[in-house]
């Protein structure tokens, strides 16, 4: 099977759907991955619809989608910025006052949570509004979209709901609120504490002000924090007073004293707050010495976020030895990302050792290819050698695993070698499928063999499996699907599904539109026209 054939090699009627070997055995339409765009339809007729202007199409569907295709929208009307804003701010006004829009209103304010623009004037008018809509569903939906967009002037409104909210929701009013006004929750938090009032609240909030504290921050707690009994609390008090030179011993004394308690959880909130220091070495400690394995994984994720720090890198190398599989995994994937060397030969070395191990090393190296020189093709070498001399299938996932173009070959080799054999199809799906891990260069080949290759259920695998990513390259070559001369009808339904879920619709819908009234197929034609109604009908 050649991989590396253009498109333009094809020399057919671009018009003429049966443009490659007759789909004779295999009947497409109960195809595991196409059944349901045909079983589903549900007859419309011609889609005759506008595709081109999509906003109104978008607010439109908005109001009544299916939850993937609503899903879909949103993200699309939260791109579409400004205008999409104003567009919805008419449509929650309009049905404000009907009990009987609340799914659309909150599918509104959904939009508005998404989108940059959620704190514009527009936005900020009618989330101000919302707040005191009288449908509790409504109310919750604003606060979700306060916690990203709130301004100075939604803090007093936040504070009036606070005293009626429950659950889960009252984080989210304290969590707008300190997006709205830091200084101000502050404040309102200092006076809890003087007064011993909000006590389910105190925790939330003592974090959220711990996260952004300044030196104002201290000094408005300074006088607070003896009196605090809560330790979740007072630890996040604490954290206040580390002004980056530490105290006399190292550390917080109180948050060193927790980090001694014999009970983990205590630990585990000592080290909550030390996220907001600068205490490095009371964290190094944990993970070198403490003896709960989830309090060394919780030093292990703070540590990593401080790489920078020699302390840190030193404590992650030591953790490279832990006995707690999970510890050594999350330093090795740290380590990994900055490029440590000892780094790079565990995980070679795990890659040598057992089933669980290799999963270790492939977990931890995922991402992390590009700050490691020449340990791609270390990986390769080391999984294939191991692969031809008697491994089992979990070395073909984790070769796969390994970008570039090179494991894509390699793995696509081992499909040719199947022909003729009674499992090709399952083990050619796997196979392929697995290829498809291999990174942008290794869909690229995918992309390629799908151009060149004759045999259509092999075909279909490379289409299926170099259309899963989502990126600008993948939905080109979708488009170049949609268009080939040399696909057959259901490619053309698949890529046109997977289209409509990338978007964005302003482009895909008319290329999809145009595509369908180029095919006659009776059963796939009938389909697209079904997939047009229900996303842009």
């Amino acid at each position: 099977m050649a991989v590396a054939m253009t498109l333009g090699s094809c020399s057919r009627s671009p018009d003429s759907e049966q443009m490659t070997a007759p789909t004779a055995s295999k009947d497409w339409s109960k195809d595991p991955r196409l059944v349901s765009l045909v079983t589903t339809c549900y007859e419309k007729g011609r889609f005759d619809q506008n595709t081109s202007e999509m906003l109104p199409v978008l607010i439109e569907k908005l109001q009544s989608s299916s939850l993937d295709v609503l899903r879909n929208v949103r993200e699309e009307l939260a791109m579409a910025g400004e205008p999409a804003v104003a567009e919805l701010d008419r449509v929650v006004r309009r049905l404000y006052s009907d009990a009987h829009s609340a799914p659309i209103i909150i599918n509104a304010l959904g939009v508005i949570q998404l989108s940059e623009a959620g704190g514009g004037p527009t936005a900020e008018k009618l989330l101000r509004d919302c707040l005191g809509h009288p449908q509790e569903t409504i109310r919750t939906a604003t606060i979700r979209a306060l916690t990203r967009h709130a301004k100075p002037s939604h803090f007093d409104d936040l504070l009036a709901v606070l005293a009626h909210a429950h659950g889960t929701t009252q984080g989210d009013v304290i969590t707008a609120m300190v997006t709205a006004d830091r200084r101000r929750l502050e404040e309102e938090l200092a006076s809890w504490l003087e007064r011993d009032e909000m006590r389910g609240l105190q925790v939330h909030a003592a974090r959220l002000v711990a996260q952004g504290a300044d030196a104002t921050t201290a000094e408005l707690f300074e006088p607070l924090v003896e009196q605090v009994e809560n330790p979740a609390i007072r630890a996040f008090l604490e954290s206040l007073a580390d002004d980056g030179e530490g105290y006399a011993g190292g550390g917080n004394p109180y948050l060193a004293a927790m980090l001694e308690d014999d009970d983990p959880r205590v630990r585990s909130q000592a080290l909550t707050a030390l996220e907001f220091t600068d205490s490095t070495d009371l964290i190094a400690t944990v993970l070198t010495s403490d003896s709960a394995p989830g309090v060394r994984l919780m030093a292990t994720g703070l540590l990593g976020h401080r790489t920078g720090e020699p302390l840190a890198l030193a404590a992650l190398q030591i953790g490279l030895n832990d006995a707690d599989d999970k510890v050594r995994e999350a330093c090795l994937r740290f380590l990994l990302q900055v490029g440590d060397d000892r780094a790079m030969d565990t995980a070679l070395e795990y890659l040598g050792g057992s089933q669980a191990e290799v999963g270790m090393a492939t977990r931890a190296m995922a991402r992390n290819w590009d700050s490691n020189p020449g340990l791609s093709d270390r990986a390769f070498r080391r999984l294939r050698t191991r692969w031809e001399e008697g491994g089992g299938r979990h070395l073909l996932q984790a070769l796969a695993q390994v970008p570039g173009p090179q494991s894509t070959e390699w793995l696509l080799e081992r499909v040719e070698e199947l022909d003729g054999q009674p499992e090709k199809g399952a083990e050619q799906s796997w196979l392929i499928l697995q290829a498809s891990n291999s990174g942008s260069a290794g869909r690229e080949v995918l992309r390629a063999a799908w151009r060149s290759e004759d045999d259509l259920e092999r075909r279909f695998d490379l289409l299926w499996a170099a259309s899963l990513e989502h990126d600008a390259e993948t939905r080109a070559f979708l488009l170049e699907v949609l268009d080939a001369p040399r696909s057959e009808a259901h490619e053309r339904l698949h890529v046109a599904e997977r289209l409509a879920r990338e978007g964005p619709a302003s482009l895909v819908a008319p290329r999809i539109k145009r595509a369908n009234l180029r095919m006659s197929d009776p059963v796939f034609r009938p389909a697209m026209e079904c997939l047009l109604w229900r996303w842009y009908g």
